[in-house]
């Protein structure tokens, strides 16, 4: 992955408000692309569209306008709670939207993007581990074949990833992890009695990555599904007859969606025509974490004494909500250049 934030989100189709055709890029612009690419050769040089004006020629035109360069939109979110001496945890979603174009940009290195993740971490008695990780990368160039990778990682290391290439492609992928399971240890006391304990987090992580791409146009979702739960094991001296820990934590369980949509439209409504670079993007969470209790107990073996001591309580924390609900308003890229009467 060229990212190392975690993912690509592809979303539901939407409808744009005005009188464009949003896919016809696919059908007129980038139709011709590969064409124009094979008899002019543009991927194998470096000329700039100021002087080969590629998209205009396509558009049926000697010349044009560039109205707007490299664009870059995107909308984070982050959450984060708990206590880091016994039990915290942190969510990070992030969606990208990217548009590369201007009048110096070589026609071959002008395309679209659209990048996502969603990261889940967890601070076990000061320890920090990462849940999951995942992300996913769609490109669509202009001239060229559309792109998309994607990758989940759990407790920091890389459990599965794709790439794959073609012209038009859907890309769709599940991913289940079960048996995730990562612990800490630490010195504790119950009461004076001195023990080590060792806290930890079980975990199953289910991923949804979707995606529609054609030349210049994406379309998808990433969801990632985590269902998690705390614990505590104690280890204690021969002088305790019996020791032990009861309670549980519900550590994070976190349902992200991220919806995206991006590429270029060609506005036939503009006399003359105008190419524009548009997008729409969407995050939603479903979120519950940290709530529960775990109590560390223990008994001596000569005198029967009982000792016990809170590890951990917390009444918990719901979020359903909207992160964000953006519409990328059509930039324009390219105008033509008025016919000649």
């Amino acid at each position: 992955m060229r990212h190392t934030v975690s993912s690509l989100a592809f979303g539901p189709a939407f409808s744009l408000a005005y009188s464009t055709v949003f896919a016809a890029c696919a059908l007129s612009v980038c139709a011709g692309a590969s064409a124009l690419a094979s008899t002019n050769d543009l991927s194998a040089t470096q000329e700039s569209v100021s002087r080969a004006p590629a998209l205009a020629s396509l558009l049926g035109t000697s010349d044009g306008k560039w109205l707007r360069g490299e664009q870059e939109k995107c909308w984070p979110h982050a959450w984060k709670g708990g206590d880091p001496t016994r039990f915290a945890v942190a969510v990070d979603s992030e969606l990208c939207l990217r548009g590369k174009f201007g009048e110096d940009t070589p026609v071959n290195e002008m395309r679209t993007e659209l990048s996502a993740l969603s990261v889940g971490n967890a601070t076990i008695m000061e320890s920090d581990v990462n849940l999951f990780m995942v992300e996913a990368l769609a490109y669509m160039p202009v001239i060229g074949t559309p792109t998309a990778e994607a990758r989940v990682l759990a407790l920091g290391y890389e459990v599965w990833s794709d790439s794959i290439a073609a012209p038009e492609l859907t890309f769709d992928r599940d991913f289940t992890l079960l048996n995730f399971d990562k612990a800490v240890s630490a010195p504790f006391k119950i009461g004076p009695v001195p023990a080590t304990v060792s806290a930890g987090a079980r975990a199953r992580l289910d991923t949804h990555v979707h995606g529609v791409l054609a030349i210049a146009n994406a379309r998808g979702t990433l969801t990632p599904k985590l269902a998690s739960g705390g614990y505590a094991q104690v280890a204690v001296d021969a002088i305790i007859a019996r020791a032990g820990v009861d309670g549980e934590v519900e550590l994070l369980n976190d349902t992200v969606r991220i919806d995206g949509v991006v590429g270029l439209g060609v506005d036939v409504s503009k006399k003359p025509v105008q190419v524009f670079f548009a997008g729409e993007a969407k995050g939603t969470n479903e979120l519950s974490a940290l709530s529960g209790r775990i109590n560390l107990f223990a008994e001596t073996a000569k005198d029967g004494k009982f000792f016990e001591k809170e590890f951990f309580r917390w009444e918990g924390v719901k979020n359903n909500n909207v992160l964000f609900s953006n519409v990328l308003k059509p930039t324009p890229v390219f105008q033509a250049s008025a016919p000649q009467i």
